[in-house]
């Protein structure tokens, strides 16, 4: 099999939660990634990370106390391990990924939907897909007494440069 390791200067994981106030972006400029393919590109592993400081809103008070609902500290990586990456229509994408998330020290079965665009010698793949806080044991932030909505939205936007797999 061939890795592909993620540009992580390009690529991105970002995460919507919704409260009662306001829409909450938040964004990791840093995340890891590897992708390996066998020769045929019919079978594939993916290995995700990024660290749960990493997620930037652009309010250092609201990041603050979003560290603190997440127990960042004790629970500083947020990865994902594919256990099945199958197309959904014939050989090319869209891709169904099944496998593991660990958030918050739980590791849960979760599904997503990628979609890789190539252009360039480069491959963006994008996805995303429902994190339930209360599934992962964290009790949602909250701001003048009012929570966040349960599920939040985690989305990847992760960039490949082809010529470099190893």
């Amino acid at each position: 099999m061939r890795a592909y390791i993620c540009d992580s200067a390009l690529s991105t994981i970002t995460f919507k939660a919704i409260h009662p106030f306001a829409t909450v972006h938040g964004v990791s400029h840093a995340p890891a990634c590897t992708v390996w393919v066998n020769p045929d590109t019919t079978e594939f592993l993916v290995h995700a990370s990024a660290r749960a400081r990493s997620f930037k809103t652009g309010n250092g008070l609201r990041d603050s106390h979003a560290m603190k609902a997440v127990e960042a500290d004790k629970f500083p990586l947020v990865t994902f391990t594919s256990k099945t990456v199958k197309p959904k229509d014939g050989k090319v994408g869209p891709y169904s990924l099944a496998g593991d998330l660990t958030f918050h020290g739980e590791t849960r079965p979760i599904e997503a939907a990628a979609k890789p665009e190539i252009k360039d010698g480069k491959a963006v793949v994008r996805g995303s897909f429902p994190v339930s806080f209360k599934e992962y044991k964290v009790t949602p932030p909250s701001l003048m007494g009012a929570k966040a909505r349960d599920t939040l939205t985690l989305s990847f936007d992760l960039v490949f440069d082809l010529s470099g797999a190893k």
